[in-house]
């Protein structure tokens, strides 16, 4: 009899799209060259929701810590696997996914820099536009070499039934890879939901070239069905061809010129300090933005906009995300504003302070988005975010990076960005999410963060009270 129950369990479970995320091996590939397309991107077209019904609801969540861990192993140019989730939607479903981390070097030694690539594969394929890029290199005045962060993300259409996003590293260079600490997390949900509506742009290279004025590099088409909130995530591969290259990314709602709030600003040396054997003796750089910003109901434009200077950095790959949270739904944000000007200190100091009140177990996606610059001094700074909830650090969110006084283009001088992100399982009750940075060499090097911002994606938790099915046995 109790077969039969665990058995009608699991069926009924099934059935409603509800099946638990676990990780899976993933296959291993090689690593993708850096200015062609790897492999065919069927996966990661421009997506919509459809229109709001009141059909099943369900949201598939999968998170999990990347381990700071070093890969002697598979050789310099194979890839290996960081984490693979596997999971069931019971009809069409939208999955929001972002991966963050950083890479570091064992040693402040040239003998052991690297160029890293981040792949995210979705049932094997992967996706052209999520492909990052990073460089570690070592600097005779730094303590532990030229840490670097990186962030992919997408939204990605998914037919009902069982899949798998995977997400691998590989790199060129002396090695071995050392990721410091790292992300990754999923949310599926009904492409047809009344509680979450999005749209999305990662189809084909994402090869942009640049504009002396804010110009469209992705834009997608959503429909709010009430007024609400809007959580716009974008990020891109940016390689430096020349010495003091600027790139500024804004994200805006039917706005080319994008929200000046949102600004993200990318300064690109052109060569690399130290080129690795392998390497292409170009700068690699992550470019991330992320906003909430209040919406209308209607249909919007979702924009990603770029500035550049002459000549341009060109982006290689780019990504925009947008998820519309109306007024009344169980899906639930945070609030916050986008907070001034502030200067980083040696201990980590509050940039952004959310509070809310779950109604019911949640279970959140959370990233912290930190574009710092260099201010002061004559040393480089080490600069660090991380998150905090309910007054713990998630072990997955510490990022570091390093920003050097030499690369000058006017006021901002190498400016770079980092993403801390984390997922958690939130009770009923009150909800203190706080994001955190800090300059670990000050006074030595003075650095400042204007524009931090905060994305939260908080979902009901669908695995907290299961199906129970009542048996008698007579």
């Amino acid at each position: 009899m109790r077969r039969i129950v665990q058995m009608l369990l699991c069926a009924c479970v099934a059935a409603l799209g509800l099946v638990q995320a676990r990780p899976l091996q993933a296959e291993q590939g090689g690593r993708p060259a850096k200015l062609q397309a790897e492999r065919p991107s069927a996966p990661a077209g421009n997506v919509r929701s459809g229109s709001p019904q009141a059909g099943p609801e369900f949201f598939v969540v999968c998170d999990q810590a990347l381990p700071a861990q070093t890969w002697t192993a598979p050789t310099a140019g194979a890839a290996t696997t960081l984490h693979s989730c596997q999971f069931h939607v019971g009809g069409a479903a939208l999955a929001y996914v972002l991966v963050t981390g950083s890479f570091g070097l064992n040693a402040n030694a040239v003998a052991s820099q690297y160029e890293a690539n981040v792949e995210v594969l979705l049932d094997g394929i992967a996706v052209d536009s999520m492909n990052r890029f990073a460089n570690v290199y070592s600097q005779a005045s730094s303590n532990d070499g030229l840490d670097a962060s990186f962030a992919s993300s997408a939204l990605l259409a998914l037919a009902p039934g069982v899949h798998t996003v995977a997400v691998q590293a590989s790199y060129r260079g002396a090695g071995p890879l050392k990721l410091s600490a790292g992300h990754f997390g999923l949310v599926a949900f009904s492409s047809t939901s009344a509680q979450l509506q999005a749209c999305g742009s990662s189809d084909g290279f994402g090869v942009w070239m640049g504009s002396p004025t804010f110009a469209a590099v992705r834009s997608c088409a959503v429909t709010a069905p009430a007024n609400g909130t809007v959580l716009i995530g974008a990020d891109a591969s940016v390689l430096g061809t020349a010495a003091n290259q600027e790139l500024l990314l804004r994200v805006g709602v039917d706005n080319v010129a994008g929200d000046e709030a949102s600004e993200r600003r990318i300064l690109m040396t052109g060569a690399e300090p130290n080129t690795s054997p392998g390497g292409d003796g170009d700068m690699d750089a992550n470019a991330a933005i992320m906003a909430s910003l209040p919406i209308n109901a209607g249909t919007h434009t979702i924009y990603l906009s770029g500035k550049t200077t002459s000549p341009a950095p060109p982006i290689m790959r780019s990504t925009l995300s947008a998820l519309v949270i109306p007024q009344g739904s169980p899906v639930q944000t945070c609030a916050n504003a986008l907070n001034p000007l502030a200067t980083l200190e040696t201990n980590p100091k509050d940039l952004i302070v959310c509070s809310l009140t779950a109604s019911g177990a949640k279970r959140a996606l959370i990233a912290g988005n930190l574009n710092p610059h260099y201010a002061s001094g004559g040393a480089p700074g080490e600069i660090r975010s991380r998150l905090v909830i309910n007054g713990l650090v998630p072990a997955a969110s510490p990022r570091t990076a390093e920003i050097m006084p030499n690369f000058n283009a006017g006021a901002w001088k190498d400016a770079r960005v980092l993403v801390s992100a984390t997922g958690a399982t939130l009770p009923a009750g009150p909800v203190d999410i706080r994001f955190q940075g800090a300059n670990v060499t000050h006074p030595a090097s003075g650095a400042q963060a204007p524009k931090t911002s905060l994305f939260a994606l908080i979902v009901p938790d669908l695995y907290v009270n299961r199906a129970y099915i009542p048996a008698i046995i007579r």
